[in-house]
């Protein structure tokens, strides 16, 4: 027997152990000048998983503070990581968060039930301090009513802008565009209301009654529109235009609990309020069997330019406040406008104090709704959380160089290079990726410049427990904000005094100072025979 078949039967191949000192010799230059791990600093508090050899995955609560994306397929884990995240955050020394639930319920059920077994762990005292700083929008729900006047204007806003964000969410109602006549016409009812404090359930009366206009506008600090106004709707009356119109504002407010929140409040949701004072939001815009997906489109819309509006207007330097949005693609679809205003708080927000946590099952298709939001997303997201199925750029697989090529059952060392390519070892982190198991993930930390690391998230409890008092129960589905019904109604009833007053013709119409307002006869120029030969539709139609 040769000498060589001695040594490599005592010690080894020379290969692989010349493979084996490289592999140290390459780990100590390439990660010697890099920037550490968050998890391995010395006060890492929150626990994200645990590592493939067993040992525990920590990271300070700090990392949190960026604007985060999950990706992966239904079933692998993301939700639930995110919800395991957002309860972490949330303790009663005053730390706020808000979890955004869209069409899938999971992400708020999963909060509840994790702030619930949070709750039970702690004293009571602390207990009842998180519970009155939980508010629970959820429009959907027919039995937690919360105000949703969205024509009160907030102290210190603009009218202007209020009415123009009412009219944008309701033009984005239905997947039929308005006219350019309709969205005046709305534009001007909206800013009626709100001038005079009225709620959108009376819209649909104003729209069928121009006299009851000229009478608002006989009071308003800008009559000359609001005549217009009116001229515009005693002209469209019975038309298809105005009809339209009507039938939007029927599908909104046909259902009696969409009519008290939205007539029978007297305020509406503030975030800048909310987020000041550090609440747990949880808004849950799901759609039971109401029929009511139309209404929570256009409500859910106008809360988002509200949140949008309110964390861009956040004062620099704010304190942190987490913002959880599961599948966050469900919700561009509410209008066109989305994906821009998600570009910009991705941008600008970070610096108030907002972080965005962004799931979604794939990033295929955002280029429909913003072109350039893949790359923002992939610039502004500093933390990722990589799923069965997700998407992972190149640039943060863990790629070595240093990834042994599987030999074949007959070969004692692989033939010619011993390491795969880094074209080959992408392939295979790319089929690893496919094949990874439920809530195993790949977490990527793009401020420190290092690769990607594959984890098992940590455990979540997902259902309430069944010994819970019931009033952590109540309090997490109800919320502090819910108003009660008869507060509701009374509300709806005080409007509705107010317009019967206002159709008083002797008290408001001919006992006014100035007179009764007549409105001028409409002339209609006759079509042009050219036009009426050609068989087009002459511009005095409307």
């Amino acid at each position: 027997m040769s000498v060589y078949w001695l040594r490599k039967f005592r010690h080894g191949s020379d290969t692989s152990r010349a493979a084996a000192l490289e592999d140290q010799l390459f780990a100590r230059v390439l990660y010697s000048e890099q920037t550490p791990y968050p998890w391995d600093q010395e006060s890492a508090s929150l626990r994200l998983g645990t590592l493939m050899d067993g040992k525990p995955l920590m990271m300070p609560a700090s990392a949190l503070n960026q604007n985060a994306l999950s990706t992966g397929t239904t079933g692998g884990g993301k939700t639930a990581n995110d919800a395991g995240h957002a309860v972490e955050t949330c303790d009663a020394e005053g730390a706020g968060a808000m979890a955004w639930g869209n069409s899938k319920r999971d992400l708020i059920q999963y909060f509840r039930a994790g702030l619930a077994h949070k709750l039970l762990r702690m004293q009571s005292s602390e207990a009842t301090a998180i519970l009155r700083r939980v508010v629970v929008l959820a429009p959907g729900s027919a039995h937690h009513l919360v105000p949703l006047q969205l024509l009160a204007l907030p102290p210190g806003a603009d009218p202007e802008l209020l009415a123009f964000d009412v009219a944008s969410s309701f033009a984005n109602l239905s997947e039929s565009a308005i006219g350019v006549r309709q969205e005046e016409d709305v534009d001007d009812v909206f800013a009626l209301c709100i001038e005079f404090n009225l709620p959108i359930t009376v819209a649909k009366r104003l729209l069928r009654s121009p006299e009851l206009i000229v009478r608002l506008a006989r009071r308003s600090r800008n009559p000359e529109r609001f005549l217009a106004f009116a001229l515009r709707v005693r002209r469209a009356a019975n038309s298809d235009r105005q009809g339209g119109l009507i039938a939007r504002f029927s599908r909104i407010t046909r259902l009696r609990f969409m009519r008290l929140m939205l007539g029978g409040a007297r305020s509406c949701i503030d975030f800048a309020v909310l987020m000041a004072c550090l609440m747990i939001i949880l808004v849950d815009l799901s759609a039971p069997d109401h029929g009511c997906e139309e209404a929570l489109r256009f409500v859910g819309h106008f809360l988002w330019k509200r949140f949008v509006r309110a964390g861009l207007s956040r004062p620099i330097g704010s304190p942190h406040f987490p913002v959880f949005i599961d599948e966050f693609q469900e919700l561009l679809a509410a209008g066109p406008d989305v994906g821009p205003d998600l570009e910009r708080c991705l941008r600008l927000v970070r610096a108030r104090g907002l972080s965005l946590h962004l799931a979604t099952q794939s990033l295929a298709g955002l280029q429909k709704y913003s072109s350039s939001l893949p790359e923002i997303l992939r610039v502004n997201t500093g933390l990722h959380f990589v799923f069965r199925g997700g998407d992972l750029w190149d640039s943060a697989l863990p790629v070595t160089g240093k990834k042994r090529r599987s030999r074949l059952p007959w070969e004692t060392e692989p033939r010619g290079n011993i390491f795969l390519s880094r074209a080959e070892e992408i392939a295979a982190l790319r089929a690893q990726l496919e094949t990874l198991p439920n809530r195993h993930c790949f977490v990527h930390d793009a401020r420190t410049g290092r690769p990607a690391i594959c984890m098992r998230t940590a455990d979540v409890d997902l259902a309430m427990p069944e010994d819970c008092p019931s009033h952590i129960v109540e309090g997490l589905e109800r919320g502090t904000l819910v108003l009660p019904v008869s507060e509701l109604e009374a509300g709806l009833e005080e409007v509705e005094g107010r317009l019967a007053e206002l159709a008083d013709d002797t008290r408001l119409s001919e006992a006014d100072d100035d007179g009764p307002v007549v409105l001028p006869e409409l002339v209609t120029r006759k079509p042009t025979e050219p036009a009426r030969l050609r068989g087009r539709r002459p511009v005095e139609m409307g």
